[in-house]
């Protein structure tokens, strides 16, 4: 009777660790996708740019606009995924996620 209540004991436990790593999972896939969103919608820009400039001069203010939004965006890309600099809840827990993966001394094989 014991082996079995620890043996579904070691079953939850694992699954309750694939559940987490699962979760981790779907979220770096969400975080590749928004890198690829942003990435190339900063690459259109700086192509219209590129093929303006070619064909005609550029009013400043225009100029001046667009490198705003291709700035903007890389700042913000820069400041909440890079330096992991987070102003909401959610990015907290995934601080906590990422402190308790880094922390634990469990070996992984």
């Amino acid at each position: 009777m014991s082996n079995d209540n620890e043996y579904l004991e070691l079953c939850n436990d694992l699954k309750k660790q694939y559940e987490e790593l699962e979760k981790n999972r779907k979220d770096i896939i969400e975080e590749v996708i928004y890198f690829k969103k942003e990435i190339s919608t900063i690459y259109g820009i700086i192509r219209i740019v590129d093929e303006l400039m070619s064909k005609e001069p550029i009013l400043n203010n225009s100029l001046i606009d667009i490198v705003e939004n291709i700035r903007t965006r890389l700042s913000d890309i820069f400041e909440k995924k890079i330096l992991l600099l987070k102003d909401d809840e959610e990015d907290n827990e995934n601080d906590l996620i990422i402190e308790e993966l880094t922390n634990d001394e469990t070996p992984l094989s």
